[in-house]
């Protein structure tokens, strides 16, 4: 199997592209199928943001409520989630932060027989991502980014020419593509707070690290391997936001003159972003027809394998 996929798609180097850290996304993720925290909270996040975008809609306490529960059991999983408060605490009710202590209080016996060792505090990055490779390992954050030069073509243009500036100065690449999103969605009218929580968790891994058990090379690994994944998904759904925004535009028969976009933008976008998603399919769809690849993410017939499913229904029992 190593020899074909040397030969077809090399699978360790498209996860190995920021030097010295793991860059997984999730269709490479479900195809290593490793039973980590990363790959265990991913229908977690999906479900918690799923269901952040029902609270933005209808503002009831109940949903905020379930949403803070979820994220405190998302947390005993994988406690790389802890940014997702950053939905509840930016963009919430007041009145119904009340319910946070959700997030802790059903959870109690887990975080008071816990001794984490692992982390030794936090790092300052020294050597950050260069264009390329960011581009390289979340090519979906060029979808917001030329997004916002249609949402406010004057304020994307005035920050990207100032993030020119500080990204020379800061040596701080990414400011490039990161701060017009960031500027333009804060200062939108209709932002999109999934959009947001992806640019801060980008610029997050290019400002900090968790300095964890990892020699001082690989000082920025788990940080950007961990946040990176999350950005992925946040990016899957800002997109599909985005897209769908297109759509609507495009199918729409009148349009105010007034407003900053137009019929001719929008299907122009919804070309091009079609045919940007349809080349990051051609990798899962090459990997596959390729290696005729099989497998499977159901622990019980993986056991078969190895003999142990007998036993497994036999405790069942």
């Amino acid at each position: 199997l190593e020899g074909q996929i040397e030969k077809a798609f090399n699978f360790w180097e498209v996860t190995r592209i920021v030097p010295n850290t793991i860059n997984e996304f999730p269709f490479a993720t479900f195809t290593f199928r490793d039973l980590h925290p990363h790959l265990m909270s991913i229908p977690f996040q999906v479900l918690f943001i799923i269901l952040f975008l029902k609270y933005l809609k209808e503002r009831d306490a109940m949903t905020f409520g379930f949403l803070s529960f979820l994220l405190g059991f998302m947390l005993t999983i994988n406690s790389w989630e802890i940014t997702y408060l950053a939905l509840l605490l930016l963009f919430s009710k007041p009145a119904h932060l009340l319910l946070l202590p959700l997030t802790i209080l059903p959870f109690l016996p887990y975080y008071l027989n816990l001794n984490p060792t692992a982390v030794q505090g936090i790092g300052f990055v020294e050597t950050r991502t260069s264009l390329h490779h960011f581009i390289m390992a979340q090519p979906l954050i060029l979808i917001p980014f030329i997004w916002s030069f249609v949402k406010n073509r004057k304020l994307a243009i005035s920050t990207f020419l100032v993030s020119i500036i500080l990204a020379i100065i800061l040596h701080f690449p990414t400011l490039l593509i990161l701060l017009p999103i960031l500027i333009v969605e804060i200062f939108n009218k209709n932002r999109n707070p999934i959009t947001i929580l992806a640019v801060l968790v980008l610029l997050a891994t290019e400002i900090v690290f968790l300095d964890d058990a990892c020699l001082a090379e690989y000082d920025r690994l788990n940080t950007v391997f961990k946040l990176y994944m999350q950005a992925w998904i946040l990016l899957s759904f800002s997109s599909a936001m985005i897209l769908n925004e297109l759509a609507n535009i495009e199918g729409s028969k009148s349009i105010n003159k007034n407003e900053y976009y137009n019929i001719k933008i929008a299907k122009i976008g919804m070309a091009s972003f079609i045919i940007f998603i349809a080349i990051l399919w051609l990798y899962p769809i090459g990997f596959l027809t390729t290696l005729k690849y099989e497998g499977t993410i159901d622990g019980m017939e993986f056991t078969k394998q190895y003999g142990e499913y007998d036993a497994l229904k036999f405790l069942q029992k």
